[in-house]
């Protein structure tokens, strides 16, 4: 990692990716392959991101090995990062919107806690996703989703909040 890091403070960006990735592989931790993943999706081509995708595929490994909100936190402000830079945001809502519009249509299954907080985690990451693209309106209504299906659940509340003060809906806020 200490190479990797030498080889990006010299500008040497294809050598640290590399060292970074090798790194990775040997000793799988969460910030290492958080900062591989921005270090990919800030490598540039010709004023494109060719390696914002392989940077997707670090957050996915980041996120299984998160053991914490905050550090959730961090994988999903990156992956929304990795996903502005390939221009893959709108995709990434739609695929989103389609896969909770099937968990809603699948039913409740019978008082599965685990389940809904997971269902909630993917409704508050689409309003983030709404979010990043700006339409207010559309996070705010996927934050309260996160609440309804898992109301215990306080990070779906403080985004939920967040929103609704943003698009002006301060009763709601409080």
């Amino acid at each position: 990692i200490r190479l990797a890091e030498i080889f990006r403070a010299a500008l040497l960006q294809d050598k640290a990716i590399a060292a970074m990735q090798a790194a990775c592989e040997l000793t799988p931790e969460f910030n290492d392959h958080l900062k591989l993943a921005q270090w990919l999706r800030e490598y540039e081509l010709d004023g494109r991101h060719p390696k914002a995708v392989d940077a997707l595929k670090q957050l996915d490994i980041a996120e299984s090995l998160a053991e914490s909100d905050d550090e959730r936190r961090l994988v999903l402000e990156e992956r929304i990062r990795s996903l502005m830079a390939a221009r893959q945001l709108d995709q990434a809502i739609h695929d989103l919107t389609l896969r909770l519009q099937k968990t809603e249509g699948a039913g409740d299954s019978a008082g599965a806690a685990d389940q809904s907080m997971k269902v909630a985690s993917e409704w508050a990451k689409l309003a983030a996703y709404f979010e990043a693209a700006k339409r207010l309106p559309e996070a705010s209504n996927a934050a309260q989703k996160a609440t309804t299906v898992a109301p215990e659940s306080a990070a779906a509340w403080t985004a939920a909040a967040r929103l609704y003060e943003q698009s002006g809906r301060y009763a709601d806020a409080v």
